[in-house]
């Protein structure tokens, strides 16, 4: 996730809707010796760990989508093998979810979709 306030911002925004939607946010801003996790939550059994990006609407820096590279992916993917195998659970179900967080001219959160990303 970008650094600063809109970041930060982006990140909650991302944690409370997934909160909604029924997951148990279990760290955040989570650093490995592999890569940082923006969020790991738990649903149903199943760690979610998501990569949160947020770009500003009609911004030069493309959509967030777009920010959710196979760089990025495996990044988060390794992570994400090293959280789950130092606490004991290498083959627990897992997915890996990209939030695309819209920000308005202000830099504030204004929307959020959830999309599954290859790798994990």
């Amino acid at each position: 996730m970008s650094t600063g306030s809109s970041g930060a911002d982006a990140e909650r925004y991302a944690a409370d809707a997934l909160r909604r939607d029924g997951y148990r946010i279990l760290l955040r801003n989570h650093r490995t010796p592999v890569g940082e996790l923006d969020i790991v939550a738990l649903r149903r059994g199943v760690f979610a760990f998501v990569e949160v990006k947020a770009r500003r609407r009609h911004g030069r820096a493309g959509t967030p989508e777009q920010a959710l590279t196979p760089t990025k992916i495996r990044r988060v993917t390794r992570a994400a093998e090293y959280v789950l195998k130092t606490r004991g659970l290498p083959d627990a179900p897992r997915v890996l979810i990209g939030a695309a967080v819209d920000l308005d001219p202000n830099g504030r959160p204004e929307s959020v979709r959830f999309l599954p990303l290859q790798g994990a």
